[in-house]
C-alpha cells in the first residue's frame, strides 16, 4: 500500500529490481547511486522528482506509463574521467505522457538510442539529453515552443525538423568540441522562430542545408557556419542577404 517513496529512501543500496504497484510519487534521490539497479516498474506513478535515479548505471528496463513529471537530473549519469559515461543498457525511453521534463534529466545516458516524447511537451530543457552520444531517433512534439541550451549536445541526430510554434533555440544545442562535428545534416526551422542563441549550430560541420521559413530574419549571433546552404522564403531573400547576422553565409537561396 505504499504510495510515496521518501527522499533518499534507498540511497546507495544494492537492490537490483523495483516494483511499486501503488506508488504515485518517487521523491528526490530515492534511488541515487543504486549501481546494481537494472529494472524499475512504476505502473501508477505520476511524479519522479529530482535526481531520483541518478548514477544508476545498470538501469536498462524502465516502465512508468502514467508519469507526467520528471525532475532535474532524474536519470543523470556522470563521467568517471577514465571510461566516460558508464551507461550500460538503456536503449530506449518512452516519455509519451511526460509534459514536464527537468534540466539534465537524461544527462550522460550515452547508450540511449531512441526517445519518445509527449506531443504536449512545450520545452526541451537545458541539457536534458546532454552527452547522449547514441541518440539517433527523437520525435519533436507538435506543442514545442523552445529548445534550451545544450539540450541535444553531442547526440547522433542527423535530421531535425522543428514544428510551427517554436520561437527560441538556445546556445550550443548540437555542439561537440572544437575538433569534432555533430552528425546533423539537414535542419528545418519554422516561420514562428524569433531567435537563435550564439553558436547554436556552430560545430555542425556536416550540416549542409537549413530550411528557414521565417519571413523576418530571426535574431542570431552567428548561430551557423558560413558554408551551409540557407533556404529562405523568396520574398525575404534580400533581407537575409543584407542582415548583419545572416550575411556571413555565402549561399542563401529561395525555398
Amino acid at each position: 500500500n505504499i504510495t510515496t517513496i521518501g527522499e533518499k529512501a534507498f540511497y546507495e543500496s544494492a537492490i537490483t529490481s523495483v516494483y511499486l504497484p501503488k506508488a504515485t510519487t518517487i521523491s528526490a534521490y530515492a534511488f541515487t547511486a543504486c549501481f546494481e539497479l537494472e529494472t524499475v516498474n512504476l505502473p501508477v506513478a505520476t511524479t519522479i522528482e529530482d535526481y531520483t535515479f541518478r548514477e544508476c548505471y545498470s538501469l536498462s528496463d524502465i516502465a512508468f506509463p502514467l508519469v507526467t513529471t520528471i525532475g532535474e537530473g532524474a536519470f543523470r549519469l556522470y563521467d568517471d574521467g577514465v571510461y566516460g559515461y558508464l551507461s550500460k543498457n538503456m536503449k530506449e525511453i518512452d516519455l509519451s505522457n511526460v509534459t514536464s521534463l527537468g534540466k539534465g534529466a537524461f544527462y550522460g545516458v550515452s547508450t540511449l538510442e531512441k526517445v519518445i516524447l509527449s506531443d504536449e511537451l512545450e520545452v526541451l530543457p537545458e541539457r536534458c539529453f546532454y552527452y547522449c552520444e547514441g541518440l539517433k531517433e527523437i520525435n519533436i512534439p507538435s506543442a514545442l515552443k523552445a529548445i534550451e541550451d545544450e539540450a541535444l549536445y553531442r547526440t547522433a541526430i542527423e535530421d531535425l525538423t522543428l514544428p510551427e510554434g517554436v520561437t527560441t533555440i538556445g546556445s550550443s544545442i548540437f555542439n561537440r568540441s572544437y575538433y569534432e562535428s555533430s552528425d546533423l545534416k539537414t535542419l528545418t526551422l519554422p516561420s514562428t522562430l524569433r531567435s537563435i542563441a550564439s553558436d547554436a549550430f556552430a560545430s555542425c560541420g556536416n550540416l549542409t542545408d537549413v530550411y528557414l521559413y521565417r519571413i523576418i530574419p530571426p535574431t542570431t549571433a552567428m548561430g551557423f557556419n558560413e558554408d551551409i546552404t540557407l533556404h529562405v522564403p523568396a520574398i525575404s531573400l534580400l533581407d537575409y542577404k543584407l542582415s548583419d547576422t545572416w550575411n556571413h553565409i555565402d549561399n542563401i537561396v529561395p525555398i
